[in-house]
C-alpha cells in the first residue's frame, strides 16, 4: 500500500468509536468465522478524523454518497431507503468493515479493479462527510463556551446547545455506519464469507 493510500486509512482507523464498542467483559474474542474482534479493532470508530479538505454542509456530503452507490451490486438484501444493508446469516461485518472500508484484508479476498474503486470512493466520502460533521461540531461548541463564559448562564440555552452538539455527534457516526453498510454490498456473497471465516478467500 503506498503512502497516499495509507493516510486515509490511518486516519480511519482511528474512527471506529462510531460503530460502538464490546462492553467491558465481553465476549469480545472473535467472530463466528475466526475473525478477530477484539476491542483494539473494534473498540474505535469515533469523531477522531484527520481534518482533511471538505465542502458544503453535511447533507451536501451525504448527497455526494448517493453517486458513487447507484451502480453498485453486491446481494445485499432489500430494505427500505431509510434502513440500513443486512446481510442475514453473516453478522460482524460492519466491525470487519469499519477500520478498512474492507480495503484491509487481501489476506482474505482478493478484490477487483473494479471493487477496489468503489470502495476506495467510499472511504474518501466518509472522510470527507465525517470532517464536515468535526468542523460543525467544533463551532456548535464554540457557541458553547461563549454561553458559559457569560456572567449569567442562560441554562435554556446552555442545553438547547448540549442537545445540539449531540444531535451532531449522533448524525456523525450514523453517517459512517451507512458508508460502512454501503462497503460492505460491494463486496460478493462469497468475499463476504471469506471475511467471517466461512469460506477460503477467493
Amino acid at each position: 500500500m503506498s503512502d497516499a493510500d495509507s493516510a486515509p486509512m490511518m486516519a480511519m482507523e482511528d474512527d471506529m468509536d462510531m460503530m460502538g464498542s464490546p462492553s467491558p467483559g465481553s465476549s469480545g474474542g472473535m467472530s463466528s468465522g475466526g475473525m478477530p474482534m477484539d476491542s483494539g479493532e473494534m473498540g474505535g470508530m469515533g469523531p477522531r478524523v484527520a481534518p482533511m479538505p471538505a465542502g458544503g454542509d453535511a447533507g451536501a456530503g451525504m448527497k455526494a454518497m448517493g453517486c458513487c452507490m447507484g451502480d453498485m451490486g453486491g446481494g445485499g438484501a432489500a430494505r427500505s431507503a431509510t434502513s440500513l444493508p443486512g446481510f442475514p446469516g453473516r453478522s460482524h461485518l460492519y466491525h470487519i468493515g469499519a477500520e478498512g472500508f474492507f480495503l484491509n484484508h487481501p489476506q482474505h479476498i482478493t478484490l477487483s479493479v473494479q471493487q477496489q474503486v468503489r470502495l476506495n470512493r467510499i472511504r474518501e466520502q466518509a472522510l470527507l462527510t465525517n470532517a464536515t460533521y468535526e468542523r460543525q461540531v467544533a463551532e456548535a461548541e464554540q457557541a458553547l463556551f461563549v454561553l458559559t463564559g457569560a456572567d449569567l448562564p442562560d441554562t435554556v440555552k446552555i442545553h438547547e446547545q448540549l442537545r445540539a452538539i449531540a444531535d451532531l455527534r449522533t448524525e456523525q457516526r450514523a453517517a459512517f455506519i451507512r458508508n460502512v453498510g454501503q462497503a460492505a454490498e460491494v463486496l460478493t456473497d462469497s468475499q463476504r464469507d471469506a471475511l467471517l471465516g466461512a469460506k477460503p478467500a477467493s
